[in-house]
């Protein structure tokens, strides 16, 4: 209760009675109470939600702030705001758009809905979404409330240029990204996909155009992995042909994944994977070329690691030492095949080159596995790095030593020829620039068999 009292005096001025009234204000001090809860309540959803009100005269005088605009503002909450201020901390480039939305919203007595970025007194740019409604009366007023939306701006900024980033990264990638209803009902496409099938950014392709792409060879193989895959509710994996709206043809890997909670859709990359494929199928011919001319040359080669761990031997190269293709053997295995006779002096240059880490040129016998006796070139070349490792070639020179040494008994007998019937021949070039006189001719002249004559000089 509120009391209010007075003392009623007599003629000499004695207080003789007192006349007062009471008054229940309990419902003035709840409506009270509920206002000041309510005040802090808006304050408080004001600075969580980033807003602010006001209010104002249509001439721009009798401005009215909330803490939570003042807060946007970053101004004080007891600072007594004018318009000045709010032109004072617009933004330059948005200062002539943000008056022009409020002056017509009053002059048309209609509400604004505008954009624009404010500078707080630190420098710091907000963006600020301002609502306002015009109020007739008396006197008339402009409500309105102020959003502080710039977190919001800048995760749009943000996305966006993630989303162009992306792009770019598949354009570069030849990939691209799609979802799609397991059912074939319906599908979105990335641009980047697009792009990769031919089409451009702003068409639209439909799911039966990008299937009627697919090689008529590969479309039963990918629509039963597409089957599968939404019966088990699992993901996919399939490479596969189609042909792009230009004509040309693509080989493309496509995985996708079914997305939880989402009825049966599927979220999936393709790769343009043609140059892999192409280069991967060159490979396969350079590799099989390769056998072929190691087995024609009979010839081969290898890789050790400088540690002698995890050899590769082509198959050239255990074809030569009479091993199937396939076979697995470690560098020491293979010496137990050198000869005996050449064991001692090959293992020791094999070992020095591995010790001091460089090259060697050996010739020595071998005993392949069926027993049969070649002489064998090893040549190789030692490649310092992350993994230094012994790159080298095995070469069958059986053949040629067996040449070479046929040549030297033929020149022999013709020596031993040439002498017993006081013979000799000789080779002139037209000029008589170059000359080869045998032993035979230049004995007939009484001359050392080591004798260098200028053909110029027996005239």
């Amino acid at each position: 209760v509120h009391a209010r009292g007075e003392a009623v005096r007599d003629a000499d001025g004695v207080p003789t009675r007192m006349v007062g009234a009471m008054t229940d204000i309990s419902d003035a001090k709840r409506i009270t109470r509920e206002l000041s809860d309510s005040e802090q309540r808006l304050k408080l959803a004001e600075t969580m939600a980033g807003t602010g009100y006001f209010s104002m005269a249509p001439d721009g005088s009798d401005n009215v702030w909330s803490e939570g605009l003042l807060a946007i503002w970053g101004l004080p909450s007891d600072f007594k705001p004018t318009f000045e201020t709010l032109i004072a901390q617009l933004h330059p480039d948005d200062l002539e758009s943000a008056l022009a939305a409020l002056e017509s919203g009053i002059k048309r007595q209609e509400g604004i809905d505008v954009t624009y970025r404010i500078l707080r007194p630190d420098g710091e740019e907000r963006w600020i979404d301002c609502v306002g409604k015009y109020q007739s009366g008396e006197p008339p007023r402009f409500f309105g409330t102020v959003m502080d939306i710039t977190d919001s701006v800048r995760a749009e900024a943000a996305l966006r240029a993630s989303e162009r980033k992306l792009k770019f990264a598949e354009r570069l990638a030849g990939m691209g990204h799609y979802e799609f209803a397991i059912d074939l009902s319906d599908a979105e496409w990335s641009e980047g996909l697009l792009e990769l099938w031919g089409f451009k950014e702003d068409d639209k392709a439909s799911i039966e155009t990008i299937l009627s792409m697919i090689h008529p060879e590969d479309l039963d193989r990918v629509m039963e992995g597409l089957r599968c895959a939404g019966e088990e509710g699992r993901g996919f994996d399939l490479q596969y042909r189609l042909c792009r709206s230009d004509g040309e043809e693509l080989v493309v890997r496509s995985a996708g994944i079914p997305l939880e909670g989402e009825g049966g859709r599927f979220f999936g990359t393709l790769f343009n994977i043609t140059d892999i494929v192409r280069a991967e199928e060159a490979l396969r011919i350079s590799e099989r070329q390769l056998r072929h001319a190691e087995r024609l040359a009979r010839t081969g080669h290898y890789i050790i690691e400088a540690d002698l761990d995890g050899p590769y031997w082509s198959e050239g190269y255990l074809a030569l030492c009479g091993i199937p293709a396939g076979t697995e053997l470690d560098a020491r295995s293979l010496r137990r095949m050198i000869h005996p006779d050449d064991y001692k002096a090959t293992t020791e240059a094999f070992d020095d080159a591995y010790a001091n880490r460089h090259g060697f040129d050996l010739r020595y016998r071998m005993i392949r596995a069926d027993g049969q006796e070649v002489t064998v070139r090893s040549v190789a070349e030692f490649v310092p790095g992350e993994r230094p490792r012994f790159f080298g070639t095995l070469v069958d020179v059986t053949d040629i030593l067996r040449t070479e040494e046929a040549l030297h008994i033929n020149e022999r007998q013709l020596r031993r020829a040439e002498r017993i019937a006081r013979t000799g021949h000789y080779i002139l070039d037209a000029d008589l620039s170059w000359a080869h006189w045998s032993e035979g001719f230049l004995d007939l002249f009484g001359l050392p068999s080591d004798t260098i004559i200028d053909a110029r000089q027996l005239g």
